[in-house]
């Protein structure tokens, strides 16, 4: 799980920093080393939106409801 976190904390780095490309590419990283993460794909969701990558974005987002269906904001971000 370490190369996981690295990821994701790579992720939200470069989201943070508005590089929405490289976040995404860390963010699907980070989902290939742990697949059952629904805030990691909800965080690929959201980078992929950033880079207009709409339907990527809806694809992430199913994933993360299908991981975690209870929660609500994964809902909302699919609209």
């Amino acid at each position: 799980m370490e190369q996981w976190a690295k990821a994701r904390d790579e992720a939200r780095s470069y989201y943070g920093a508005k590089k929405y490309k490289q976040a995404a590419q860390a963010y699907e990283k980070a989902a290939r080393y742990n697949p059952t993460h629904a805030g990691t794909f909800a965080g690929l969701g959201a980078a992929r939106l950033q880079t207009g990558d709409a339907r990527g974005a809806v694809q992430a987002y199913q994933k993360a409801v299908q991981i975690s269906p209870s929660t609500s904001g994964f809902h909302a971000a699919l609209g």
